[in-house]
């Protein structure tokens, strides 16, 4: 019995659909936004699967990009940004944030404000570089932060046609 992931939408309804039998039916899952996000499922069929809940309002792609990262306290920008010693791993990436992890020993706190400075893998080799507003640290090295750019939109393109499956 495997585990199926389930995409919540705006109005928290899910759609599980049965891997035995393939039956499908939309469910409120509201009260387990914020809660519990793996749940046991018994389908009409009499069969039990696994459904973990994704309530994020983004699709959110995993990777493995290296990357540069530093406070913007810190940031003096200059033209050889992209050379800079790669410190980071961009391990996801959405069109509204990113998570990474990072051996640097800079202590990071929730609210701190990035730089992120790294290439996609994509066929054009895409350089970006994003401020994120830091919404979770982790004890094993992992930030997970939301891009704050004030030109958004420059960068939404590039990501959307990276993010396609």
């Amino acid at each position: 019995m495997g585990k199926a992931e389930v995409f919540v939408n705006q109005e928290d309804m899910a759609l599980f659909n049965c891997p035995h039998c393939g039956a499908m039916k939309h469910v409120s899952v509201a009260k387990f936004k914020n809660k519990k996000h793996s749940l046991q499922v018994k389908c009409v069929c009499g069969q039990m699967f696994t459904v973990d809940l994704n309530f994020r309002k983004r699709y959110r792609k995993q990777t493995d990009i290296e990357g540069f990262f530093c406070k913007v306290i810190n940031w003096a920008k200059s033209s050889d940004a992209g050379k800079m010693p790669r410190n980071c791993r961009i391990v996801n990436i959405s069109l509204g944030g990113l998570g990474l992890r990072h051996t640097s020993g800079q202590k990071i706190v929730v609210g701190d404000e990035l730089i992120v400075d790294f290439i996609l893998d994509d066929r054009k080799q895409s350089h970006l570089e994003r401020r994120i507003l830091v919404r979770h640290v982790g004890d094993d090295g992992y930030i997970g932060g939301e891009f704050s750019d004030a030109n958004q939109q420059v960068y939404e393109k590039t990501l959307g046609f990276y993010l396609m499956p």
